[in-house]
C-alpha cells in the first residue's frame, strides 16, 4: 500500500474511532469538509501544515498518520506480561531503595 493510501486510511479510521464527522474535522483544522473528504478518498494529499493540523484534531503524531499497521509495534501476550513484569519490579524496587534512603 502506498503511502498516500496509508495516510487516507488512518485519517479516516482515527476519525471513525473517534466519532468525528468530516465536517468536524474539519472545522477543527480550519480546513473546509470537502478538503478532508478529498484526502480522505485518495484524491488529493494533504499539505504538510494540513498534516500537522489533522494530527493534531486526531491527537497523534502526525508522523503515525503515514506508518502502515504492520509498521506499528506489537507485542504478543506474553512479550507484554513479561514487560509489565519488568516494568512493575523496577518500579517496586526503586520504591524499597527509597524507603530504605527515607529511613536511614
Amino acid at each position: 500500500m502506498g503511502l498516500k493510501n496509508v495516510c487516507m486510511e488512518n485519517i479516516r479510521e482515527l476519525r471513525d474511532r473517534r466519532g468525528l464527522s468530516q465536517a468536524r474535522l474539519a472545522e477543527m483544522c480550519d480546513l473546509s469538509d470537502g478538503m478532508i473528504a478529498q484526502i480522505e478518498i485518495g484524491k488529493t494529499s494533504p499539505s504538510l501544515s494540513s498534516l500537522e493540523k489533522i494530527a493534531s484534531a486526531l491527537e497523534i503524531a502526525p508522523y503515525k498518520l503515514l506508518m502502515s499497521p504492520e509498521d506499528h509495534l506489537t507485542f504478543t501476550d506474553s512479550e507484554t506480561r513479561e514487560l509489565i513484569s519488568e516494568i512493575t519490579y523496577s518500579i517496586n524496587k526503586r520504591r524499597q531503595n527509597q524507603k530504605n534512603t527515607d529511613n536511614s
